[in-house]
C-alpha cells in the first residue's frame, strides 16, 4: 500500500511538473514570437523607407502618371517586393496587377503664356515664367490661341440659384479667366455650400467654358492637376497671382475685391478685360491608356475569420510631367513607402494573422479616384467582408498626422489611439471624413459603400504639392518610420 501511494505521489508530481513545464514553454514561445515580431518591425529603418520614396520619385517613372508605361514600371517595381516577401498575388490571372481603362495626356515643352501689352504691335509680349507664374494644363488640348481674356468669376452657371457668371459678357472664341472653388464658404454656411459644392469641380468649369463657346481657360490655381477631361482643341493653363494682376491692371477692378464682391452679394462680377493673351500648349492625348492597381494578399490563418479582410492602401500614381517631372515624393511616394514597410514587416513577422490583409497601390487617384472605384467593382473579397480600409496619403512631412474617419468610426479610433499610445506615440489628430479642408481621397468610394475606413495625412499640406518641388529632401523619415511601426502593430492587434 505504501509503495502504491508513493507511486501515485510521484505520478502526480510528474504530471504537475509536466504541466508547469509546458506552461513555461508556451510562455517562452509567446515571448520569443513577440520578440521576433518586435525585431522584424523595428528592422524597417527610416533609411529603408526613404529609399523607397527616392526610387518612386526618380525620373525613370516620369512622375508616375497613371495610364503611362512609366507608371506601369513603378507598379511592377512594387509588385517585385510583394513577390520577394512571399505575399500572394491578388490581381488578374495570378498576377499582382489589376487593370482598368485610364486615358491620359502628356504635356511637352515648347508652349508659352504671353501678354500682348501693345495691341498695335503684337510682337511686344511679356512672357510668363514656367512654374513660377504658370503651368500648362495637364489635360489641355494642343495648339495656340491669341485672343482677349474675359474674367468670368467662378465660371458657374447655376439656373436653380439664378446665378450666371457668363451673363452679360461675350466669351465666344475667347480666353476665360476663372477662379477655383465657389463663392460660398463652407465655414460660414455649410448647408448653402452643399448646394454649390458640385460647381467647384475643375471638370465642371472646363465643360461649362466649352459650352459657352470659349476656346481657352486660364485657371487661377498654380498647381498641376490631371483631374478633368481632355477636350480636343480647348487649351487650359494654370496661372498665379502675377498673371491675374496683369489681366486686371488698368481695368478699374482689383482681383481680391472682385472675388469679395461676388462672395458678398452672390452676384456675378464678370467683365471683358481688353487684354490680349497668347496661350500655347503642346500635348498628346492617349485615349486608350491602361492604369493598374498593384495588389498583394497575406491570407489569414484562422478558419473562422480568414475570409474577413483588412485593406491597407495608398495611391501609387502622381501627376506625371508637365513638361518637367513632378516627383511626388510626399504625394504619394511617402504613403507607398509606408505601405511597403508595413507589408514587409507583416510578411516577415512570426506572428500569424487571423484575418486576411490586402495591400493595394491604387492607380488613377489623381485622375478621379479611378483605381479605388475600379477595385470596388471587382473586389478580391466580397465588399461586405471588408472590416476596415486604412488609407495612407501624403504622410511624409511635419510632425503630426490627421486621421480622417476617426470621428465617423469611434471604435476604430479608440483602438488606433490605444495601439499608438502603447507603441510609438505619434501625434494623431482625429478628423471627420466629411472634413471640408481635404481634397478627394481613395477612402471616398469605400465610405459611400459603408465600409469602415480611415485615412492618414499630414496635418499641414505644403504649398509645393503638385509641383516640381515635391522632393525627397523635404520629408521627415522619422514620421514615416513611426507610421510603419504603428500600422504593423495595429494590424496584428486588429487581425486577432
Amino acid at each position: 500500500m505504501k509503495n502504491i501511494i508513493v507511486k501515485l505521489l510521484c505520478s502526480t508530481i510528474s504530471f504537475f511538473v509536466m504541466i508547469s513545464c509546458s506552461s513555461v514553454m508556451l510562455q517562452d514561445q509567446g515571448r520569443a514570437k513577440k520578440q521576433n515580431m518586435d525585431r522584424v518591425i523595428r528592422s524597417i529603418s527610416d533609411q529603408k523607407i526613404l529609399g523607397y520614396v527616392e526610387e518612386l520619385s526618380s525620373e525613370k517613372y516620369a512622375g508616375r502618371l497613371s495610364g503611362t508605361q512609366e507608371y506601369k514600371k513603378a507598379a511592377e517595381w512594387v509588385a517585385s517586393f510583394f513577390k520577394k516577401w512571399g505575399i500572394s498575388p491578388a490581381g488578374e490571372e495570378n498576377s499582382y496587377l489589376q487593370s482598368f481603362s485610364n486615358p491620359y495626356t502628356v504635356v511637352f515643352e515648347g508652349g508659352e503664356l504671353a501678354y500682348h501689352y501693345d495691341r498695335k504691335n503684337l510682337n511686344k509680349k511679356k512672357y510668363y515664367e514656367y512654374e513660377k507664374e504658370y503651368y500648362p494644363g495637364a489635360e489641355s488640348g494642343s495648339g495656340a490661341i491669341t485672343e482677349e481674356v474675359v474674367y468670368v468669376g467662378y465660371g458657374i452657371y447655376a439656373p436653380e440659384m439664378d446665378y450666371n457668371d457668363y451673363q452679360g459678357v461675350d466669351v465666344n472664341g475667347k480666353i476665360v479667366l476663372i477662379e477655383p472653388g465657389v463663392p460660398v464658404s463652407p465655414y460660414n454656411d455649410l448647408e448653402k455650400y452643399k448646394k454649390w459644392s458640385h460647381y467647384s469641380l475643375d471638370l465642371y468649369k472646363v465643360k461649362m467654358a466649352v459650352a459657352q463657346g470659349a476656346k481657352a481657360m486660364l485657371y487661377h490655381d498654380l498647381k498641376v492637376n490631371p483631374n478633368t477631361d481632355y477636350i480636343k482643341g480647348f487649351l487650359v493653363s494654370h496661372v498665379g497671382d502675377s498673371v491675374v494682376k496683369d489681366i486686371f491692371s488698368g481695368t478699374g477692378y482689383i482681383p481680391q475685391e472682385a472675388r469679395e464682391e461676388i462672395q458678398n452679394h452672390l452676384e456675378p462680377s464678370s467683365f471683358e478685360t481688353g487684354k490680349l493673351f497668347t496661350v500655347e500648349n503642346l500635348t498628346e492625348h492617349h485615349p486608350k491608356g491602361i492604369g493598374y492597381n498593384v495588389m498583394g494578399l497575406i491570407q489569414g490563418k484562422a478558419p473562422e475569420v480568414r475570409d474577413e479582410l483588412i485593406i491597407i492602401g495608398a495611391h501609387l500614381d502622381h501627376v506625371g510631367f508637365c513638361y518637367e517631372v513632378m516627383p511626388g515624393a510626399n504625394d504619394n511616394a511617402s504613403g507607398m513607402a509606408v505601405m511597403l514597410g508595413a507589408a514587409q514587416a507583416l510578411s516577415k513577422s512570426s506572428v500569424d494573422l487571423d484575418r486576411s490583409v490586402l495591400f493595394i497601390g491604387f492607380g488613377g487617384k489623381e485622375q478621379g479616384l479611378l483605381g479605388s472605384k475600379h477595385y470596388l467593382q471587382d473586389p478580391v473579397f466580397p465588399i461586405e467582408q471588408t472590416t476596415l480600409f486604412i488609407n495612407i496619403d501624403m504622410v511624409g512631412s511635419g510632425n503630426s498626422l490627421k486621421v480622417f474617419g476617426a470621428d465617423n468610426f469611434p471604435d476604430f479610433w479608440k483602438a488606433i489611439n490605444k495601439t499608438n499610445n502603447k507603441t510609438v506615440g505619434i501625434d494623431l489628430i482625429p478628423e471627420d471624413l466629411n472634413s471640408l479642408e481635404r481634397s478627394p481621397l481613395d477612402v471616398d468610394p469605400f465610405y459611400k459603400k459603408k465600409i469602415p475606413c480611415v485615412s492618414f495625412r499630414i496635418n499641414e499640406v505644403p504649398e509645393y504639392i503638385h509641383t516640381t518641388k515635391d522632393t525627397v529632401d523635404k520629408l521627415n523619415p522619422d514620421l514615416m518610420r513611426d507610421l510603419v511601426y504603428f500600422i504593423s502593430y495595429f494590424i496584428i492587434e486588429l487581425s486577432k
